[in-house]
């Protein structure tokens, strides 16, 4: 007989190696117990290492080309604007629905990409996407009444960056510390109210922290400014023990029947700023122009520079009451003035290439964009060859390394119903260098330099770190192998394996069941079923208002991710 239940703590950002190194220096007794107890590994992310397609991964066990959410935003269809996505947006049926048909109890917390709160069996507390805590983001309606009645302060994403660009980091950690202990005393009050099956809470704050603080720790930073280097050296070990802390907390509150999942949605690394200079490099090589005062004339470019320096002192120093007038008023400006500030007075009649702060490029497509100048069929295989081979040749301008180790189109890294949605080249960025600029590595192997820049200028840039392609996978359970490491484990393998833990069965999702987890004894006395899932029955449809877009556009401008 399999487990009874499953719990999974998520935590985002968080780094299977680090986690090691800490365990064996003597650190993380939790976590250190649950990899002694049971199995661990790399659990690898998607592509483009963000935070939305991932967890939506995770929770439906899913590709992106199948969930159809592939980052925070999507580019609106024959247009430059954008909108925000949330899970409303995602197009395959996530465990927690799928159990609550099988009449399971749920509950789960603050899980990206999962607002509006849909209509479970148990209860859900929505995570990052969620504009604000409402009856929207949470349900049932009671869950929501006794939040506000027993835990008014609860916050479901405090903007925590901004102390950080202010450089009040003391105060960051504290509030960082705050969230953490609150999101526990959440979760422990509702596993002890409310009896569930399936139980899922996530942590961002790790993700938010190597974010800001991965610098402190680097040998460059701390030559360059030893005093600051000194002073908050740790902070991102201090954070992970903060956390494994609260993991006990939960551990001490649930059944021997219980198996325990942690997982991550991306590692943690050190700011790429590859990506930082891909729009230079596209700029440098004539894929990609922007528009020049002289050619958008007077008018039209002095405009453009207004709506977004309107749209940057909206968003500092306006109250929320007077941005909702003005959005309410000027319905249409919010979504014009986005794309601006995301697709900034680029000039698509001479511009193949799309870039943002991804690492993806987008074809400017006739046919497909409003003013696309790359032909379908061979003119658009020709160019996708043709930048691969410029691509693979940018080099380091002292090094010589190579800054791009690799170039895929989306046929060849995703699959599904949605791939329409995707960008046409993904990228994967040499993580083992930190360029110094733009240099073209030449037929003769000379090099040709294109653009240097000042290593120093990124000393206080206040973010200084990023993600990485693998996060952390670790089982724990009655039926789970003890002290194991485990290979080639993918996100979308977690809820196949956790379906068959709770109901037996084999869905036929894109991921696997982690077979190798398991005790040799558990196939052979309890054989899973084949089943098929009922579509999406239970999506709420829901669009945000211009308000809620404005809120969540200033979420991920404070994350980097505009």
């Amino acid at each position: 007989m399999l487990a009874k239940k499953v719990l999974v703590i998520g935590l985002d950002g968080a780094t299977i190696d680090s986690i090691k190194h800490w365990v064996n220096e003597g650190y993380l007794f939790h976590l250190g117990s649950l990899m002694k107890q049971g199995v661990y590994g790399h659990l690898e992310t998607v592509p483009n290492m963000n935070s939305a397609p991932a967890w939506t991964s995770i929770y439906t066990g899913r590709n992106p080309g199948n969930h159809g959410i592939f980052f925070f935003y999507e580019k609106k269809e024959n247009s430059y604007e954008i909108r925000y996505l949330n899970g409303d947006d995602c197009d395959a049926p996530p465990i927690w629905s799928i159990l609550s048909r099988a009449g399971k109890k749920v509950g789960v917390i603050n899980v990206p990409m999962t607002y509006p709160a849909r209509q479970v069996n148990g209860f859900m507390i929505s995570g990052m996407d969620a504009p604000r805590l409402n009856s929207k983001a949470v349900f049932p309606e009671s869950v929501f009444q006794e939040i506000k009645t027993n835990f008014p302060e609860y916050k479901i994403e405090l903007g925590l960056l901004t102390y950080a660009r202010q450089k009040r980091y003391d105060k960051l950690i504290k509030k960082v510390k705050e969230s953490i202990k609150m999101r526990t005393k959440v979760a422990l009050h509702f596993m002890e109210k409310m009896e569930t099956d399936f139980f899922m809470v996530v942590y961002r704050e790790i993700d938010i922290i190597q974010h800001v603080f991965w610098k402190f720790d680097e040998e460059w930073y701390k030559k360059l400014r030893p005093d600051m280097a000194e002073r908050f050296k740790g902070t991102i070990l201090d954070l992970y023990k903060s956390v494994d802390n609260e993991i006990g907390k939960l551990l001490e509150r649930i059944t021997d029947d219980t198996t325990v999942f942690v997982v991550s949605d991306h590692g943690g690394a050190p700011l790429d700023y590859g990506i930082e200079l891909l729009s230079d490099f596209l700029v440098e090589t004539g894929y990609l122009s922007y528009i020049k005062k002289e050619d958008a004339g007077m008018g039209r470019f002095y405009m453009q520079r207004i709506m977004r320096m309107t749209l940057d002192i909206v968003s500092k120093y306006f109250p929320r009451s007077l941005k909702e007038f003005l959005l309410n008023f000027l319905p249409e400006l919010y979504n014009k003035t986005s794309g601006l500030e995301i697709f900034s007075s680029i000039d698509w009649q001479r511009s193949k290439i799309l870039c943002t702060t991804r690492p993806e490029l987008w074809i400017n497509l006739k046919g497909r964009e409003p003013l696309g100048i790359v032909e379908r069929g061979k003119p658009y295989d020709d160019l996708i060859l043709e930048l691969k081979e410029k691509l693979l040749g940018w080099v380091d301008t002292q090094t010589g390394e190579q800054i791009i180790q690799d170039v895929r189109t989306k046929e060849e890294v995703y699959y599904g119903k949605n791939l329409n949605k995707a960008a046409d080249v993904i990228l994967y960025f040499n993580r083992n260098v930190n360029p110094t600029g733009i240099a073209l590595k030449n037929k003769d192997n000379s090099l040709s330099k294109v653009k240097e820049i000042d290593p120093l200028s990124r000393v206080d840039y206040f973010i200084s770190g990023s993600h990485a392609d693998t996060g952390i996978v670790i089982i724990k359970g009655p039926d789970i192998k003890a002290g194991r490491q485990i290979e080639n484990v993918s996100g979308i393998d977690v809820t196949p394996t956790i379906l068959y833990i709770l109901l037996g069965a084999d869905f036929g999702l894109d991921g696997k069941i982690i077979e190798q987890a398991f005790r040799e004894d558990v196939f052979k006395n309890n054989p899973f079923i084949k089943a098929r899932i009922k579509e999406n029955g239970d999506k709420i449809s829901l669009e945000y208002s211009q308000e809620e877009s404005k809120i969540i556009e200033e979420r991920l401008r404070n994350l980097g991710y505009l």
